[in-house]
Parts: C-alpha cells; structure tokens; sequence
C-alpha cells in the first residue's frame, strides 16, 4: 500500500471535516422540528438558541394532529399520489426506454 502525500492528507483531512459541518448543518434543522415536536410549546415559543433535546416532554401536538378528522382523508391523498404518481412515471419512463 502506497503511502499518501501530504497533500492527499490535507486533503483528506478538509473533506471529512467539510462533509460532517454539512451533516450537522443539514440534519440540525430536522431535530430542531423533531425535538420541538415533544416539548412543551411554552418553552420552545421562548427559545432562544440550539435545542439539543426534548425539554418538558410532551406528545400533545401528536393527539392534537390525530384528533383531527381531516388527517385519514389526508394520509390517503398522500399514498394515493405516491403510488400512482410513480406506477405513471416508471410507465412513461419504461415507454420512452
């Protein structure tokens, strides 16, 4: 095995870094929604700053979300464009192959 240059070191060493500062800066805001999710809404309305975990855990926002009679109709609209929107898509895509 080949021992790599300084430069492919340094290189290395940029690109790892790069790549777990864009990981964190990505996935951040998807906790940040998640965590505020199971908190309790008066401490994330006077938040400031990160939020690292769920703070006065709580799942009211997910009853609130499944009391809602609309979210079936909802939940079903969502499968249906999925399912036929990618069944119509590998056709047409298949046909011009």
């Amino acid at each position: 095995m080949m021992q790599k240059s300084l430069g492919e070191k340094l290189f290395d060493v940029f690109n790892i870094t790069f790549l777990v500062l864009l990981s964190v800066v990505s996935l951040y805001p998807l906790l940040f929604v998640f965590f505020a999710s199971l908190s309790d809404p008066s401490y994330v309305a006077q938040l400031r700053g990160l939020m690292l975990f769920p703070k006065g855990l709580t799942f009211d926002a997910y009853l609130r979300v499944f009391d809602n009679p609309l979210i079936g109709s909802a939940y079903f609209n969502t499968l249906f464009y999925v399912i036929v929107g990618t069944t119509v898509n590998i056709l047409l895509t298949s046909l011009g192959a």
